[in-house]
């Protein structure tokens, strides 16, 4: 019983399949039999369709495009307005920005400025100080300095009227010589004639006693003319002057100047005070 009803159902089945697809092959036929007699009513009805549609885009009685092209008019309009606005927006934003920014330069400006001249007050205020600092010292300096020149002046002043003094006094010394050399010249001369005169009152005596008595005053005579050393001073030039041992000649020494360096740690040091 049961290899009958599969037998039956199998054979059942081929026909259910055929039925079928028989069935879908009659519309197939049916539909190309109906496209081909009806095609070209349905070309000519599209064709006749899309005819319309052009003439009354170019008459511009077509709705549906009049809708359609201002809501594409709404829509650049729209985004135009949107556009400008944002154009602005960005050129105001811009402008602001640049004017925060100016307004931020103007005032690093100014505070640069500000610290520039604040330096360049004190940088300069200290300078003045140091300039008289250095001003004083170098007065101090430059009176030190004339001191020394005035005390070097007045030893060299000194020393030269020493030395004229001195030179004076040998003048006078010199010419009271000359004045006592002619004293006793003259006194020899006279003493000379005054013998002279009494030998020839007395009469002529001997020329070998004369001669002798002659001799012997000269000889006298001369012995006192020589024992002068002031007359054989004058007659032979060698005279020489004492030294003076009132004062020394020993050249007057200055103090030395001070270097730059001991100038320069003098200044160091009165900055320090």
């Amino acid at each position: 019983m049961m290899i009958n009803n599969s037998t039956n159902n199998s054979t059942n089945n081929p026909n259910k399949k055929d039925k079928r697809r028989a069935t879908i092959l009659s519309k197939l036929y049916k539909l190309e039999e109906s496209f081909c007699v009806d095609r070209d009513y349905y070309y000519r009805g599209m064709l006749q369709t899309l005819q319309q549609k052009l003439m009354t885009a170019h008459a511009g009685t077509n709705e549906e495009l009049k809708e359609k092209y201002l809501d594409l008019e709404e829509e650049r309009d729209y985004e135009l307005v949107r556009l400008r606005l944002w154009e602005e927006y960005q050129a105001d934003r811009a402008e602001k920005e640049f004017q925060e920014a100016v307004e931020k330069a103007n005032k690093e400006h100014d505070e640069m400025v500000k610290v520039v001249k604040e330096r360049l007050y004190a940088s300069l205020e200290k300078q003045i100080k140091q300039l008289k600092e250095d001003k004083v010292l170098l007065d101090m300096a430059n009176s030190h300095s004339y001191n020394m020149d005035t005390t070097i002046d007045l030893h060299k002043n000194t020393r030269s009227q020493q030395s004229l003094k001195e030179s004076s006094i040998s003048t006078m010394g010199y010419g009271s010589d000359r004045t006592r050399a002619h004293r006793r010249r003259h006194d020899y001369t006279s003493q000379a004639e005054d013998t002279n005169a009494s030998a020839n009152e007395s009469g002529n005596t001997s020329a070998a006693g004369g001669g002798r008595r002659k001799k012997t005053r000269y000889s006298s005579a001369e012995e006192s003319w020589l024992s002068d050393g002031d007359l054989s001073s004058l007659l032979f030039g060698d005279r020489k002057d004492k030294p003076s041992t009132r004062h020394s000649n020993k050249s007057y020494q200055p103090p030395n100047s001070l270097k730059n360096e001991e100038i320069s740690e003098d200044l160091n040091f009165l900055r320090g005070l």
